[in-house]
């Protein structure tokens, strides 16, 4: 229990806002807040027995806006906390340069938190009972001032390579299974 509790901690409290300084002073690439499996690859390298067993399918990650945008919105939905403080929610905002986290936190008591995290502090808007992943996302944009962005829809060019890469994947894997003469079976 307590390494399930501490991979979640890490993650919410203390990778995600390494990444947002990391993304500040290296680089703007967005792929830094979505790429879950580049977080999975660092975190099990650097905390190899927390991660080993963590369930990375129970992550999910929304992108509202695109690279270029004026405001952009990450949405993480983190698995059901179990104990305090781990967050429920949690969504990054990118307004140019500026780049803001907010968590949506199990109190002790049972309701919930709506925080603000940085590198070096935390700070929160108050105490609310449990809310949707749309209300928790309206609220951030109404603390920040902004309208929630569009999510992006794949470009055509984008689908065109997808599908030419899965119709490139299955063949190569047709082209191994007759060269090593092994059945195929799909």
């Amino acid at each position: 229990m307590y390494l399930k509790k501490r991979a979640y901690y890490v993650l919410e409290y203390k990778y995600i806002p390494v990444i947002i300084n990391s993304y500040k002073q290296l680089g703007r690439k967005l792929f830094y807040f979505t790429d879950t499996h580049l977080w999975q690859r660092n975190l099990q390298a650097k905390y190899p027995s927390i991660y080993s067993h963590f369930d990375w399918d129970q992550l999910r990650v929304t992108l509202y806006g695109q690279e270029g945008d004026d405001v952009i919105v990450v949405y993480y939905d983190f698995p059901e906390p179990f104990c305090c403080p781990l967050a429920s929610y949690g969504a990054i905002v990118i307004r140019g340069e500026e780049v803001s986290y907010f968590t949506f936190e199990l109190s002790v008591d049972g309701t919930y938190v709506l925080g603000s995290k940085d590198i070096d502090m935390h700070f929160n808007y108050g105490t609310f009972p449990a809310m949707s992943p749309k209300q928790f996302l309206h609220k951030i944009c109404d603390i920040e001032h902004i309208s929630l962005p569009a999510r992006p829809t794949e470009s055509r060019r984008k689908r065109r390579f997808r599908l030419w890469l899965n119709r490139f994947r299955a063949g190569y894997r047709s082209f191994v299974f007759q060269l090593f003469d092994i059945e195929c079976v799909n």
